[in-house]
């Protein structure tokens, strides 16, 4: 089986797998990727041509071409699910800049479970600590150049450092870009450690939230993140309403009543779209000219939010309304 075609299955059996589904189909079809290539090429590699003129093939290197394919394949199975789930588990709801940086982090942190799995099977790893990048060099073009300079192989002898553009990429640029995305994570940790159930319940909502610190005008969705995550603002469900969602007044605390309506996007991108329109709905009954200047206001940003997200995600990504 060739790799276009292995590929083209690839491409059948995922495009309706989301979420984590698609992340373990992604993995094990990476896998077989991986090895239907290795087997194919160390077949062929097998095949030798003695003194004589004489065509013959080699088990053994047979053997080990497909042994050092399926420990490739290990590796970047483990790499590209680690991403995966980190990108799946941690990132799902950010958009712009968050996003793209925490997806940074964990690249850089799959690379190194991979790494870390390689160097398990065979006792040897490699990093690369220099990119040209960091030296700002540019083509003909004046386009950046992208390429390993000095590489670091760590073995069963010890270490070795010299010019080199193989192994993981840790050079200062890569690794500095991985630890802008540690913020992302920080607001997960908040999320984790606030207390509040729906800081988890509607994680990728809150993270969609939390994403509107970026943009100037939506300072109103980062303070509705803030207040659910200390408790002066609660989430609750009513599932026999016939609505999306419902900002009122309680205790004199802001209330958010998902209806009927939202059902469909609870854990979906979706929902970070309703809440981003709840964020300008303060719970009080005013005027007609207040409740309608209320409400464009609420509308014209939760299209920004759903605009932002499929500028993220991809057109068509999230579930709901704008």
């Amino acid at each position: 089986m060739s790799e276009k075609t292995v590929g083209g299955l690839m491409g059948t059996v995922l495009k309706d797998l989301k979420g984590i589904d698609a992340v373990v189909g992604k993995t094990m079809m990476l896998g077989l990727r991986t090895m239907t290539t290795s087997v194919a090429s160390s077949a062929v590699n097998a095949f030798n041509i003695d003194k004589d003129g004489n065509l013959g093939w080699s088990g053994e290197a047979f053997g080990e071409g497909v042994k050092g394919g399926a420990f490739a394949a290990l590796a970047s199975m483990t790499s590209t699910l680690t991403g995966g789930l980190l990108d799946s588990v941690g990132l799902t709801g950010f958009y712009g800049a968050l996003h793209m940086d925490g997806q940074k982090t964990n690249a850089f942190l799959s690379g190194l479970a991979g790494q870390a799995v390689t160097y398990g099977l065979t006792g040897e790893t490699s990093f690369n600590l220099l990119n040209l990048a960091d030296l700002g060099a540019i083509d003909a073009q004046g386009k950046g150049m992208n390429g390993g300079l000095l590489e670091l192989k760590i073995g069963k002898n010890g270490a070795s450092l010299g010019l080199g553009s193989g192994g993981m990429d840790v050079s200062i640029g890569t690794t500095m870009g991985a630890l802008k995305g540690l913020s992302a994570w920080g607001v997960n940790a908040r999320m984790a450690f606030s207390g509040q159930k729906e800081a988890w319940k509607y994680a990728s909502a809150m993270r969609t939230l939390y994403s509107g610190s970026q943009v100037r005008g939506k300072e109103a969705e980062l303070t509705l993140f803030e207040e659910i995550l200390s408790g002066t603002t609660n989430v609750e469900e009513n599932m026999d309403g016939d609505y999306e969602a419902v900002t009122t007044r309680e205790g004199g605390e802001r209330l958010i009543t998902l209806g009927s309506r939202s059902k469909g996007l609870l854990g979906q991108l979706g929902l970070g779209v309703v809440l981003s329109h709840e964020a300008y709905r303060d719970g009080y009954k005013g005027t007609d000219d207040e409740q309608r200047k209320e409400t464009d206001t609420a509308a014209i940003s939760h299209m920004h939010t759903a605009m932002y997200l499929e500028g993220t995600y991809g057109a068509g990504s999230f579930s709901g309304r704008m």
